[in-house]
């Protein structure tokens, strides 16, 4: 009789333990019908995204160089000794300004012996003229004398031209590099003297893979960035090589923009070629796309839950995805607890970006 009244406590206990779950499942609403913390009866706190037309820049990305808008190495056309330095390293030149000069004492000693013979032969040229118009002398008497002061005229240029060349003059505005020479220092046409940039705007260049360049012309615009600046530039294409290279089947392009003082030649560029902008477009954050089977899908706010809506996407930027079917300008979507979301689901929208 006690195992009976045993068998049956334990009996009692088992089926008490296996109903306690099901009787507190009732008393609990959030519970209740099979509704956890994700079901529609708990709102689900959300960070929504405002979709909004806009304009949509079309980009292709690739690298470039930085280059100088004019850059030269100075050098000597005559070897000499240098005997006046009249630069400074570092500091801006005009153009025509002389730069450099190198020992031109016999060539300034050969041009005075040569002006003074060109003063002889214009004197001689002259009265010999005067004695043809009164045929005191002949035609050939006077071709003679006429020749000497060709002659004379043109020693005097080659004497003035090879005396420009110990003379460096700066071929334009810039500014003068590192100087490799001092004064005293023997030069030859050679010898690395210094260089001289001009760089009150910068060329980009840099080339693109050949099935663009119909998309891209003279005015085209492009924007890149350089490891040691934090801003991004605007540049316009100005010139395109005529030919595609035969090995990398790509063409190069050069690009101009104004410089601020912040750019230096040589420097590497992250450049994107702005292909074409495409006006009234649905862009929206990139965490806002699921992938589902044959497709994407957004959750769109409507009111206090959301609604699956299948879209199509188009071109991807950083940070935004171009939206081409399936959203209206306006229209609310949910970027944050995605995981937790399902059709009709209920939300509280905290944030709105």
């Amino acid at each position: 009789m006690k195992n009976k009244w045993i068998r049956w406590i334990l009996l009692l206990g088992v089926i008490t333990a296996l109903a306690l779950p099901k009787l507190m499942q009732k008393k609990d609403p959030a519970i209740a019908g099979g509704k956890g913390i994700t079901g529609s009866s708990v709102p689900i706190p959300v960070t929504g995204a405002l979709v909004r037309s806009q304009t949509l820049s079309n980009t292709l990305h690739t690298t470039g160089t930085l280059l100088a808008n004019e850059e030269v190495e100075l050098q000597c056309e005559a070897s000499g000794k240098v005997i006046a330095i009249y630069f400074a390293e570092g500091k801006p030149v005009r153009k025509g300004e002389l730069l450099l000069k190198t020992n031109d004492a016999e060539l300034q000693a050969a041009l005075k012996k040569a002006e003074s013979r060109m003063k002889l032969a214009t004197d001689m040229e002259r009265r010999e003229k005067e004695l043809l118009q009164k045929e005191g002398i002949s035609q050939a008497e006077y071709d003679i004398a006429r020749n000497d002061l060709n002659a004379a005229t043109a020693e005097m240029i080659l004497l003035k031209v090879q005396i420009r060349k110990t003379e460096i003059v700066a071929p334009f505005d810039g500014i003068i590099g590192l100087k490799y020479i001092s004064e005293g220092a023997f030069v030859t046409p050679n010898s690395k003297i210094a260089s001289l940039q001009n760089v009150s705007s910068i060329k980009i260049e840099f080339a693109i893979p050949e099935q663009y360049i119909s998309r891209v012309h003279n005015g085209t615009r492009i924007r890149f960035t350089t490891p040691g600046t934090d801003n991004a530039y605007e540049a316009t294409v100005y010139a395109i090589e005529p030919k595609i290279d035969p090995l990398t089947r790509n063409i190069s392009l050069r690009a101009k923009c104004a410089n601020d003082t912040k750019l230096f030649p040589g420097s590497f560029a992250s450049v994107d070629v702005i292909l074409d902008d495409i006006k009234n477009t649905l862009m929206v954050p990139t965490e806002a796309i699921v992938p589902v089977l044959k497709g994407q899908k957004i959750y769109v706010i409507k009111t206090d839950s959301v609604i699956e809506q299948k879209v199509e996407t188009g071109i991807r930027t950083s940070n935004l995805i171009q939206i081409k079917n399936g959203l209206s300008d306006g229209d609310t979507i949910a970027i944050t607890a995605l995981m937790q979301l399902k059709k009709g689901s209920k939300v509280k929208l905290i944030n709105i970006k």
